[in-house]
């Protein structure tokens, strides 16, 4: 049959893998499980739960996300946004598995931070509050394999499209949102003393 879906190391490459996909009550398959080398077999479990539908699966359906830190599972959820040839990273434009979110802008410079998330992450901000806004920002690998950006000359008040998703699956996590301040040279950790007379 055709393979519907597929993944090594999703657990942030501790060998554990998981994948994620709608599917039709009565509807039956084969999963099939391995190893990633030639290396012998090893006991464990596979766990199968049903999950809810995402309410945010679709850029229509978008709902409002706050600074602060928030958590994010994109199982299940489709691909619903357009590739970006300015978003291509490593070969990939696309964001795949995406969820999507209003964010009301509360500063002019904005930090999106998703450094420990679970899985390989992508991110992107798009203007205005429709679905066919231009987009601003997009960020794959910031820290490791999650995404984080700065994104600057935003309008207070203003509504923006947040979208959440995979470099080529999908997973869960956290964002962090809110105010990017410039660090001062005190607030650089191990930044040296300004002594007088030294360069």
């Amino acid at each position: 049959g055709t393979i519907l879906a597929c993944d090594d190391d999703f657990c942030a490459f501790a060998g554990a893998s998981q994948i994620g996909l709608a599917v039709t009550t009565g509807q039956q398959f084969f999963v099939r499980v391995g190893n990633f080398g030639d290396g012998g077999g090893a006991a464990g479990n596979v766990n199968i739960s049903l999950l809810g539908p995402l309410t945010n699966d679709n850029c229509a359906d978008s709902i409002p996300i706050a600074d602060g830190t928030t958590a994010i599972d994109t199982t299940g959820a489709t691909t619903d946004g357009a590739a970006e040839a300015s978003c291509l990273f490593f070969g990939n434009d696309q964001i795949f598995n995406d969820i999507w979110f209003d964010y009301t802008a509360t500063g002019t410079d904005i930090s999106f931070n998703m450094c420990g998330s679970a899985y390989d992450t992508k991110i992107a901000l798009y203007d205005g509050g429709t679905c066919v806004g231009a987009k601003l920002a997009c960020n794959d690998d910031s820290c490791g394999l999650q995404s984080a950006m700065i994104v600057t000359g935003l309008t207070i008040g203003n509504t923006y499209k947040l979208r959440i998703g995979g470099f080529s699956g999908s997973g869960s996590g956290t964002i962090t949102i809110g105010p990017f301040v410039a660090p001062t040279c005190g607030d650089c950790p191990g930044a040296p003393d300004v002594v007088e007379g030294e360069a």
